[in-house]
C-alpha cells in the first residue's frame, strides 16, 4: 500500500501543477512532510526510492527518465532536514550575528 502511495505521489507531482507548487513552497522538511501527508500519502524513504526506480525503468524515453531523476533529486533535497547548527546563509556564522540569522 505504501509503495502505491509513493508511486501515486510522484505521478501527482508530475501531473498536478497546483500540488507541485504547494510542495515547492514548503520551507522545511517538516513542512514538506505535512504537505505530503495532507495530500493523503504515506510512505517511507525506501518506498519512495523504489517508486522512483520503478518509474525510471518504465520511462518511455530519455526525456521522461531525466524528468524522473530530476524529481528524485528535488525530493531528496526537499525532504532532508536542516542540519543542526547550520551556518547563516547571509553571513556564514552560526546564529544571531547579522539580524537575518535564526
Amino acid at each position: 500500500m505504501a509503495m502505491n502511495d509513493a508511486l501515486l505521489f510522484v505521478e501527482r507531482i508530475r501531473g498536478d501543477p497546483l500540488f507541485r507548487r504547494e510542495c515547492y513552497r514548503a520551507e522545511t522538511a517538516e513542512d514538506f512532510s505535512r504537505v505530503i501527508s495532507g495530500g493523503g500519502y504515506q510512505f517511507r524513504d525506501h518506498e519512495i526510492a523504489d517508486a522512483f526506480r520503478t518509474l525510471l525503468l518504465k520511462a518511455a524515453d530519455e526525456e521522461a527518465a531525466a524528468e524522473i531523476r530530476e524529481l528524485e533529486q528535488w525530493f531528496n533535497v526537499q525532504s532532508r532536514p536542516e542540519p543542526a547548527g547550520s551556518a547563516c546563509a547571509v553571513c556564514g556564522f552560526k546564529t544571531g550575528c547579522c539580524g537575518f540569522c535564526p
